[in-house]
């Protein structure tokens, strides 16, 4: 057992004005972000159009735990999102100073981590600063949807510390202490699941056998309950009825993407440029795979080599690159999810390993008086945090964001179609357009583009093309109910009765909402099948008692049969509801 090393041993007060100190900087650095907005790529699913989320209730929070939501089984980041909606409901900037005081948090945890496991503040402190300012990590900070990764990180690390204070004694009460973040880490992240081979890494750098009972016993029940956590992740990624992945590749180039991945994070960490929202992968579904994909294997196993042998008694760097290895593995692509090849966001559980090692090398040369570290380091640091600032400009709406990601990847249709979706929400319509028939050249299947170009059209009563577009986006997905309503819709507006009737009973048998009754009788009225029309509105009105529309055109149909009283009963409930269509019949015929 080590000897117990209390807070005053780590915490001195020079360390502690340069940690606070760089808690400001930090603050200053993502404090751009604090006007940024909600984005459309999944802050609408996990939040401002979640129902779980909107209100802290115990049904709610029984939802929350009991199912998967948005394909992750993640119930204490929507939890927290539960909270902060009910603090600040959708104004963004309670959940993003929520997700930089986590970060804030993770940079102090990391310090105590390092400056008890390296027995140096130097090694701490400069590694902390890589974390805190990097601009890699940006994305997990500003994106309100990224909570999972600050999050499940703070109970990560939470996890790391009682289990090292567990080492110094072998305290139960850290050991239990330990574990039981690390079920809190997995509740917030699958990602947390790496933390079991994370404990073993730490053993071996703090001297303890592999061999030793104690420590393959100590690492039971974390394994189990990252296998539990592993099988539970992927029965919630198979809840998400969108496919995985189009890019269908073998496992001999699955392991050659991880290569180049593992790759490309750790130059990213260190030299973060060219960050991207969506990374794509350097070739098409379909295309042959590359052939100069095939060095990064042999690089890598050189690369490695190289390390062992000249590093083959350095605990501290080995254990550094182990760590980042370990939390880097899940998000190499090697078990894919989505079409990203890589994202900025998945180095956040990482980069430490990284940060260690320069962090280490910096207090070596420093040990030596060589002042070489401050005059690399500090225009370096000074580099990331303006950075940083910039980079939460990106952030803050979706033409920023979407944009900046078109700059760096010319080729990607769903930054395209989200930017497009984001100029129409807003007016610019013709913008909009643009944008989906971009989205749509780069990928020919691309359902949502021609959807989204057909709603355009049509609100600039470009009906045709409109049609047409809502027609290719059912040939794609013939079951793609939103384009079946809305080409119903259209057809209605061209006076193709018949077609508008036939796509309306089609949405009707995939999915009956009172709407879809409601404009089916309408168009049945124009058919002069009065009584279809008046069955549709009965049955729109039995779906949803506050349908406006439905209550004003039976009104209507029933002022024609000569039914004033009943009527007029309709008329005054669409009126009630707020339909402004029959305030004039009310006053002729209501009297």
């Amino acid at each position: 057992m080590k000897k117990k090393i209390s807070i005053a041993d780590i915490l001195d007060k020079n360390s502690l004005k340069i940690l606070a100190g760089l808690l400001i900087l930090t603050f200053f650095a993502y404090s751009p972000s604090f006007k940024n907005n909600f984005t459309n790529w999944d802050d609408n699913k996990y939040v401002t159009e979640n129902p779980a989320v909107q209100k802290l209730s115990a049904a709610n929070i029984r939802a929350i735990f009991s199912r998967p939501q948005q394909g992750n089984y993640i119930p204490l980041t929507f939890l927290s999102f539960a909270v902060n909606h009910s603090i600040s409901k959708t104004d963004p900037f309670g959940y993003i100073f929520t997700n930089l005081l986590l970060h804030l948090f993770n940079t102090v945890l990391l310090f105590f981590i390092l400056a008890r496991l390296m027995r140096s503040r130097l090694v701490a402190l400069v590694a902390c600063s890589f974390f805190a300012l990097n601009p890699i990590h940006v994305e997990s900070v500003a994106w309100i949807t990224e909570r999972k990764d600050v999050l499940y990180l703070c109970f990560f690390l939470l996890a790391i510390l009682f289990y090292l204070q567990y080492l110094e004694r072998f305290s139960l009460p850290k050991y239990f202490l330990a574990f039981l973040f690390f079920i809190l880490a997995c509740l917030s992240k699958p990602a947390a699941i790496s933390l079991a081979a994370s404990l073993i890494a730490i053993d071996l750098f703090a001297g303890r056998k592999p061999t030793d009972r104690r420590a393959l016993l100590e690492k039971i029940p974390f394994l189990l309950t990252a296998v539990l956590f592993a099988l539970i992740g992927m029965k919630a990624v198979n809840t998400n009825t969108a496919e995985i992945t189009a890019y269908h590749l073998n496992i001999v180039e699955r392991m050659t993407i991880g290569c180049r991945n593992l790759v490309m994070y750790a130059a990213k960490i260190i030299f973060p440029v060219n960050l991207s929202a969506y990374y794509p992968y350097p070739f098409r579904p379909g295309e042959p795979f590359p052939a100069s994909l095939w060095l990064y294997p042999a690089g890598l196993l050189g690369a490695c080599a190289g390390l062992l042998y000249y590093f083959r008694s350095n605990r501290a760097v080995l254990f550094g690159t182990g760590f980042f290895a370990i939390n880097i593995f899940l998000a190499l692509q090697i078990f894919p999810v989505g079409d990203i090849i890589m994202a900025d966001r998945f180095a956040y559980g990482a980069a430490p390993g990284i940060y260690l090692i320069i962090g280490y090398a910096s207090a070596g040369f420093l040990a030596k008086r060589s002042f070489i570290p401050l005059i690399v380091l500090v225009p370096f640091l000074a580099f990331f945090g303006v950075s940083t600032a910039a980079r939460c400009k990106v952030w803050n709406n979706d033409e920023t964001l979407w944009t900046d990601a078109i700059q760096k990847n010319a080729n990607v249709p769903l930054a395209y179609y989200n930017r497009g979706s984001f100029r129409l929400q807003h007016g610019d319509v013709n913008g909009a357009v643009k944008d989906f028939t971009d989205a749509a050249a780069h990928r020919q299947d691309y359902k949502d583009a021609f959807y989204g170009r057909g709603v355009a059209y049509f609100s600039k009563s470009r009906y045709d093309s409109a049609e047409a577009d809502f027609t290719s986006a059912l040939k794609i997905d013939p079951v793609y109910t939103d384009a079946l309503f809305n080409r119903a819709l259209t057809r209605s507006l061209l006076n193709k009765l018949p077609f508008s009737e036939k796509d309306f009973s089609d949405f009707i048998l995939l999915k009956g909402t009172a709407d879809a009754y409601s404009e089916r009788g309408l168009v049945r009225y124009k058919m002069k099948n009065v009584q279809g029309a008046l069955e549709d509105y009965n049955k729109a009105i039995a779906l949803d008692a506050k349908q406006a529309d439905a209550y004003a055109r039976r009104g209507l149909l029933k002022l024609e049969k000569r039914d004033t009283a009943a009527a007029c009963v309709d008329f005054r409930t669409a009126y009630s509801l707020g339909s402004g269509l029959v305030k004039d019949v009310i006053g002729s015929y209501c009297k």
